[in-house]
């Protein structure tokens, strides 16, 4: 979600009158980011570059708000713990749909209810 191009895309998506549904998975921490990226590559799978990983990992909040009143509905998935459903948006609210709330998660939500609507 970093760059313009998710919120160019939803905007487009919107105009022509799509729902958008998103689904956000997510890790607990950048480090682990950065050992499912090393686990991929030493499979064959592609890179990032660490650096690009720690920009985006310190801005992936204020990039899901900014997506977030562009979306019908959102789908939080916990990437660590069984790819468990630990939350969902819809109708400008987010509601958790588990009793496990990972560190992650609830950043996200103390952002957002805090953010100037």
């Amino acid at each position: 979600m970093s760059g313009k191009r998710t919120l160019r895309t939803i905007n487009i998506a919107r105009e022509k009158n799509f729902y958008i549904r998103m689904y956000y998975v997510a890790v607990s921490s950048l480090e682990e980011s950065i050992a499912r990226i090393a686990n991929r590559v030493r499979k064959g799978g592609h890179n990032i570059p660490a650096e690009d990983v720690i920009r985006r990992y310190a801005h992936r909040i204020d990039d899901l708000l900014r997506v977030i009143p562009y979306c019908d509905e959102i789908h939080f998935y916990d990437n660590e713990n069984g790819f468990t459903e630990v939350g969902e948006y819809r109708n400008g609210k987010i509601c958790d749909v588990d009793e496990y709330q990972p560190q992650w998660y609830r950043e996200i939500k103390k952002a957002y209810n805090g953010k100037d609507r």
